[in-house]
């Protein structure tokens, strides 16, 4: 009953954020501003005032552009080859300082992740329904090593309308030590799909931290595009 339980939970959670549309889609075009204290410590606070983003519902491609501080790209085609950008954030000099384009592989990650999650949660190896949160329900998914990101344990907080208010994970680019929750805010309808467009992250022991804010992200627009 609980395996059943949590499917169900899985269903309502992809069906209430329009999974079914974004699965239909070629491509997901996202404007987004970020910034925050983790990234500040990269010594890139500014790396992402405004980025664009090109990314694939269904496979880890993603495009990125920005101007600041200076124009810079990044563009990823396959999950092995952001596995092995993700894993060069943790050698050598960055594990202190990071370019732009450092910052925008780590984007790259996150962004494909939060935009896709509703999608991820048919590809899970594994989906758990721990004990409700208060008014919130709780679904923890195992996804396969196969996709690089935010590790492979997420534990989503759930509203009653089938809306993803927290995001729990662990920041795997900065180290295994970044557990972090992310509070999702402020959903907007674009293209027919749901998006919380104002997210904050900050720390997380037993329960989330407070401060400080390790990152906050805005979401301007979102397009779902088909070629």
């Amino acid at each position: 009953m609980i395996a059943l339980a949590a499917l169900d939970l899985a269903r309502e959670v992809a069906d209430a954020h329009g999974a079914a549309s974004m699965a239909a889609a070629d491509y997901i075009d996202v404007s987004f501003s970020s910034g925050g204290l983790a990234f500040a410590a990269k010594r890139q606070a500014h790396a992402l005032a405004h980025v664009e983003a090109r990314l694939s519902p269904v496979r880890q491609e993603i495009a990125l552009t920005a101007d600041g501080p200076r124009p810079w790209t990044v563009n990823v085609t396959s999950s092995e080859e952001l596995k092995s950008r993700l894993a060069g954030l943790r050698s050598g000099s960055r594990r202190f300082r990071w370019q732009p384009e450092d910052l925008g592989t780590f984007a790259s990650a996150a962004m494909w992740t939060y935009m896709t999650l509703p999608l991820l949660l048919a590809r899970a190896e594994r989906v758990d329904r721990p004990p409700d949160a208060g008014a919130l329900r709780r679904l923890r998914i195992t996804l396969p090593d196969t996709i690089a990101g935010h590790g492979r344990v997420h534990t989503l907080h759930i509203g009653r309308d089938g809306l993803i208010r927290r995001h729990d994970y662990t920041a795997t680019a900065f180290g295994t030590w970044a557990r972090a929750a992310q509070v999702i805010t402020s959903y907007q309808s674009f293209d027919g799909v749901p998006i919380g467009t104002v997210r904050r992250v900050t720390p997380r022991l037993c329960r989330p931290l407070p401060i400080p804010t390790l990152v906050w992200i805005r979401i301007h627009s979102l397009r779902l595009v088909r070629t």
